[in-house]
């Protein structure tokens, strides 16, 4: 066979039918991997990301499959004493790592970038200008200002004695 061609089916399903054969599962049957190789083969499996195409496939497989009460029992009792981080704190050097990670300018574009827009959980679809509109700007604002002659329309009130430019909702209160 070429380098880069495809098995023929027949070829595919005899190769399946030698990897499943009761011959090849029997071989460990009632054995189990030694500590040596099982840190082998974590190790050889660390740092492997799935493909989003392999994660689709696993969920396909997976789906509709339903587990027995008894695995789920055992599952249930396997769980028992296992409260991951309950109670649990962090070492003030890893409390400097993490603050330190999180001051880096990189670290904070991404969150940033991670809630904007429609991303924020306050985000309610666009409506924050709603009560004035997005053309309600300073410019507009100063240009009402300058109309009014930097005086409040209510007091007459010119500007240069506040502390603060002039609010310019005075002129009919509606937004």
């Amino acid at each position: 066979m070429e380098k880069g061609s495809n098995h023929t089916p027949k070829a595919l399903e005899k190769m399946r039918q030698r990897k499943w054969s009761k011959a090849t599962r029997a071989k460990m049957q009632g054995k189990s991997h030694s500590a040596e190789t099982r840190a082998k083969m974590s190790a050889s499996h660390s740092g492997k990301t799935l493909t989003p195409e392999h994660r689709e496939n696993i969920r396909k497989a997976l789906l509709g499959h339903k587990i027995s009460p008894e695995t789920r029992a055992k599952i249930g009792k396997a769980a028992l004493g296992h409260t991951r981080r309950l109670g649990m704190k962090h070492t003030p050097e890893t409390i400097a790592q993490i603050s330190a990670t999180k001051l880096q300018p990189e670290n904070r574009a991404k969150a940033r970038a991670k809630k904007l827009g429609s991303n924020n959980p306050a985000w309610q679809g666009g409506i924050s200008r709603e009560p004035y509109g997005w053309e309600w700007d300073e410019p507009l604002r100063e240009s009402i200002r300058k109309y009014d002659g930097y005086k409040c329309r209510v007091c007459g009130v010119p500007q240069m004695e506040c502390d603060v430019a002039l609010n310019v909702h005075h002129i009919n209160y509606a937004k």
